[in-house]
């Protein structure tokens, strides 16, 4: 277990991750840089450290977007 979380909490690269601005000022001089990490390299990692058909991800949809769920199958057991 704790070889698979040292791997899942590994940085991602800098090709692995995108930017956008966030909250800006008034007179938008000024703004809240976000970063995100590429789903893909998310993707890409549950894949290399617990094996493709050992996670899943499913939506829900809500009032203002979605709300994702994501599991993981460890030792046999969906968390």
């Amino acid at each position: 277990m704790e070889k698979i979380l040292e791997l899942l909490q590994k940085e991602f690269k800098d090709d692995e991750l995108e930017y956008r601005v966030g909250a800006t000022n008034e007179d938008k001089t000024l703004g809240l840089a976000l970063v995100y990490v590429q789903a893909r390299a998310i993707q890409k990692r549950l894949d290399e450290v617990l094996g493709a058909t050992n996670w899943k991800v499913s939506y829900r949809e809500v009032e203002n977007g979605f709300i994702a769920k994501l599991e993981l199958r460890i030792n046999d057991e969906w968390i």
